[in-house]
C-alpha cells in the first residue's frame, strides 16, 4: 500500500514498500521492466516501485527547476521540479515525460537518468502556479503551459497535454511543434 501516514504528515523514506512514505502522489505509470513510477507532488519527486523497494529516481524534496543526473554516482537528488503532475512513458524516445505543473514546462527522463527540460518554460511574468499569461505556441522552447497536468504520448512521438489554467489540450510534433488541438 502506497499512502502517506494516516495524520496526513508530509512524509518522505525510501525502502520496503510496506513502511516506504510519500506525498501527495498524483500519477503513476507502469514502465517496461514492470517497475511502477509515481510521482509525488508534495516531495517534487519521482520514485520508483520495483521489487517491493521504493527508491528516488529525481527530485530532491524542495522545488525548483534544475536538470541533473544521477549517472557517475550523482545523487537523484540533483534534478528539482515543482509539483511534477502527470507522467508519460515515450517509446519513441525510450524516455519518460514529466508534467512539471509549477514550472510550466515538460520534462524529459532519460534512460540513464538525465533530467532536462523537454518543452515550456516559466512565463514572463514569473508565477509559478496560477500564470494566464497568454500560451506561446511554436518551438517547444521557448512555448508556455498553463500548467501542465496530463500528458500522453503516441507510438508515433506525438505528445499530448492539458493544462489546468488554460482549459485546453496541446499537442508536440515529432519535429517539436507545440500547438493547441
Amino acid at each position: 500500500q502506497l499512502t502517506k501516514d494516516a495524520d496526513g504528515r508530509q512524509n518522505f523514506l525510501n525502502g520496503p514498500a510496506a513502511t516506504a512514505q510519500f506525498d501527495d502522489l498524483r500519477s503513476v505509470i507502469r514502465m517496461p521492466d514492470g517497475a511502477l513510477l509515481v510521482l509525488e507532488e508534495g516531495n517534487h519527486r519521482v520514485r520508483r516501485v520495483h521489487g517491493g523497494i521504493v527508491t528516488t529516481v529525481a527530485g530532491g524534496g524542495a522545488f525548483g527547476h534544475r536538470h541533473g543526473s544521477y549517472l557517475d554516482n550523482a545523487a537523484p537528488e540533483a534534478a528539482r521540479f515543482n509539483r511534477p503532475l502527470g507522467i508519460a512513458y515515450d517509446p519513441s524516445r525510450s524516455a519518460v515525460l514529466i508534467a512539471d505543473g509549477g514550472n510550466h514546462c515538460l520534462r524529459i527522463l532519460t534512460i540513464d537518468g538525465a533530467v532536462h527540460t523537454f518543452a515550456g518554460e516559466l512565463c514572463p511574468c514569473g508565477k509559478l502556479c496560477e500564470c494566464r499569461c497568454p500560451c506561446r505556441n511554436g518551438a517547444a522552447r521557448p512555448s508556455t503551459f498553463h500548467p501542465p497536468w496530463g500528458i500522453a504520448v503516441r507510438v508515433d512521438g506525438w505528445v499530448f497535454i492539458s493544462e489546468l489554467y488554460g482549459h485546453r489540450v496541446r499537442s508536440i510534433s515529432p519535429t517539436g511543434m507545440v500547438a493547441v488541438l
